[in-house]
């Protein structure tokens, strides 16, 4: 018994102390992995809307569909709004897709950034590629065609072998196209003299 109790006081201090060895490494690595994450969500703005040098994230808790994105921002160059940053998640091959997607004000897709997937190795992974998103940009009018190559049809040519992660973001760009323009495109023009 009181050998017992000996190996249950050794299992209870080595538990407490490796629970206090994470606890400190949690507090000393959780401020720079927040600033670095800030800064690569920065980043993914810029690259989506590339005029923008001033991003100010917008509530949507009172917008309808507002709760499909995870964060939409404004970007503005000095005074001047030069478009939108959403993030939004689409239904992929291997699961959801995170993408940063950038609209001007003139209603055109600036940039799409994928900011995390699940999809094939070498298939749908492509999609994070740059040859593969530049296919967006100046795209305004959803839905986006999906086309499979090779192809005379316009449209986003589809991955080889990855035709649902191509409609995935496809879907995730109408998804973001719909909601800029609803939202902040129409009522600037409603606004407008």
């Amino acid at each position: 018994m009181i050998r017992s109790f000996r190996l249950g006081a050794v299992l209870l201090t080595i538990t407490g102390l490796t629970g206090l060895i994470l606890g400190v490494a949690y507090k000393v690595t959780e401020e720079p992995i927040a600033r670095s994450q800030a800064r690569q969500k920065m980043e993914a703005m810029r690259r989506v809307v590339p005029l923008g040098d001033d991003f100010r994230r917008i509530d949507t808790s009172s917008l309808p569909g507002g709760e499909a994105f995870s964060e939409i921002s404004e970007a503005f160059r000095g005074d001047l709004r030069v478009g939108y940053a959403l993030t939004v998640r689409a239904k992929g091959y291997g699961g959801d897709i995170l993408l940063m997607v950038g609209v001007g004000t003139d209603g055109a897709v600036s940039g799409v950034q994928v900011l995390g997937h699940q999809e094939t190795p070498g298939l749908g992974a492509r999609a994070s590629e740059p040859v593969f998103l530049e296919q967006f940009r100046g795209q305004a009018l959803p839905p986006l065609k999906v086309v499979k190559p090779p192809s005379q049809e316009e449209g986003i040519e589809a991955i080889t072998g990855a035709t649902i992660t191509t409609r995935g973001v496809a879907r995730g760009v109408d998804k973001v196209l719909d909601f800029v323009k609803k939202h902040f495109l129409e009522r600037e023009g409603e606004s407008a003299p």
